[in-house]
């Protein structure tokens, strides 16, 4: 949100002029009176000190570099996806250069893989099987 002009609401302000040029410490009416004596806004950049610092800005540019900064944010997205990809232990190669070609593909566009190991036991070793990820 842009603070400009009259919705300053301190008594001072540290202004900086069109090109950077400190202007000193000012009280908020000399600032308003100079920005519409040279046709330009009042621009509050910061309002966590003080006096808060504000700047001259050509009449119409704070709210157009507003628009172009919010429109240049990327949108939150939602939760990661996460491609769960299972291998077991007695994969056979070609199944698993399939699988490692598909997870590099995944990889390579941004995405996340999680590949995960199925050890299963043999009749009589073990009881069960598990999944190791």
């Amino acid at each position: 949100m842009i603070i400009m002009n009259e919705k300053i609401k301190a008594k001072e302000v540290e202004l900086t002029g069109f090109d950077g040029e400190e202007l000193g410490i000012v009280t908020r009416d000399e600032a308003l009176a100079l920005a519409k004596s040279s046709k330009a806004d009042l621009v509050c950049t910061s309002l966590f000190s003080s006096p808060p610092p504000c700047k001259l800005v050509r009449r119409g540019m704070a709210k157009q570099e507003a628009a172009q900064e919010k429109k240049g944010q990327k949108p939150t997205a939602g939760p990661v996806k996460v491609k769960e990809f299972r291998l077991s232990v007695h994969i056979e190669e070609h199944d698993y250069d399939t699988k490692f070609s598909q997870m590099q593909k995944l990889l390579s566009a941004g995405k996340a893989v999680q590949p995960v190991i199925r050890i299963q036991a043999r009749k009589g070793k073990l009881p069960g099987s598990c999944w190791i990820a």
